[in-house]
């Protein structure tokens, strides 16, 4: 891992995104993928976040509003030590979300998180916080973009609590870096991208899944991996 010094190597995603909605009526201008992830790619998909079932958990009915969320009940803090980007905490396997819009009787889309349990969240599955990737996310989708990169070098691009804009530098043999949201400041995007700008991946800080802008074939390779469960998108949608 290598830092780049040069800051400005990011500037070409921001210079391709939507203009801020802020800036605009927002009553009349939605947030849209394209505010979020960069145009003028082939195609582009979304990538849902892995959900994992904690096998220390025996009551399969217990959900969130039966756990009182207070700092010093010793239930609250221990589920929400639990880590799957970093396997901390937790002991667990991989759910498919399809296999839970199944069991729900709802339909398996791109917004099937919007939908699923509608706040009566079982406290045995465990996803990764908001604006971060999973380890299994991340180990499947480096595998899947490796061999559409040069060299297999990459650039990873966050925000520091202390030093601001952070730019690192990657080789998808070791797998795509993630930062725990400790060390980030969170509603802020992670970008990874192409050394040549060829593919581009960004986690909007405030969601539970990954959208990615590529060339056709790089994105049916996503779209067709059994490990990953992505859609394809239009930058145009309203982003969810």
């Amino acid at each position: 891992m290598r830092e780049i010094l040069d800051l400005s190597e990011i500037d070409w995603i921001s210079n391709r995104l939507f203009p801020d909605p802020q800036e605009e009526n927002w009553k009349d201008q939605k947030w849209k993928f394209g505010h979020v992830i960069p145009q003028g790619f082939g195609s582009y998909c979304k990538i849902l976040h892995s959900i994992y079932e904690d096998l220390e958990i025996s009551d399969k009915t217990r959900t969130w509003n039966d756990v009182k969320i207070d700092v010093n009940n010793a239930e609250y803090r221990s589920l929400t030590a639990r880590d799957v980007v970093y396997k901390l905490n937790f002991h667990g396997r991989r759910v498919r979300l399809a296999q839970l819009a199944a069991q729900n009787s709802i339909p398996f889309t791109h917004q099937v998180l919007d939908s699923l349990y509608l706040g009566q969240w079982p406290v045995r599955l465990v996803g990764a916080s908001e604006g971060e990737m999973d380890f299994e996310t991340a180990e499947h989708l480096a595998k899947v973009l490796s061999p559409f990169t040069n060299d297999n070098k990459y650039y990873f691009g966050y925000y520091d609590w202390k030093k601001g804009l952070q730019i690192l530098e990657g080789n998808l043999a070791e797998g795509l870096i993630t930062i725990e949201a400790k060390k980030y400041v969170p509603g802020t995007t992670l970008y990874w991208w192409a050394t040549d700008r060829s593919w581009c991946v960004a986690v909007y800080g405030d969601a539970e899944s990954s959208l990615c802008g590529a060339s056709p074939d790089l994105i049916n390779a996503i779209l067709a991996d059994s490990d990953l469960e992505s859609f394809k998108i239009d930058i145009n949608e309203k982003f969810t």
